[in-house]
């Protein structure tokens, strides 16, 4: 049995994954919630995406990464 994972593809022609940062490859999280009488719900932690324009190989280009790795481009340059 063969899978195949499909992309989305925008208006662009910019491949995007949902909820992934393009840089780092982080997704989300999941556990549990839990309340006062130790339910256990299922949930998930997202990551902070954010849009921004990164240069890769001299050229701009749009990226949906996370809020930790566009800090650590800013601070290494």
């Amino acid at each position: 049995m063969v899978l195949f994972y499909s992309m989305i593809t925008t208006k662009k022609g910019v491949n995007e994954m949902s909820r992934k940062c393009q840089l780092t490859g982080k997704g989300p999280m999941s556990g549990n919630n839990r309340s006062h009488a130790l339910n256990a719900t299922r949930r998930r932690w997202n990551v902070n995406l954010q849009k921004a324009v990164v240069m890769i190989d001299g050229v701009p280009t749009e990226v949906r990464a996370s809020a930790r790795a566009l800090r650590t481009l800013k601070k290494n340059g």
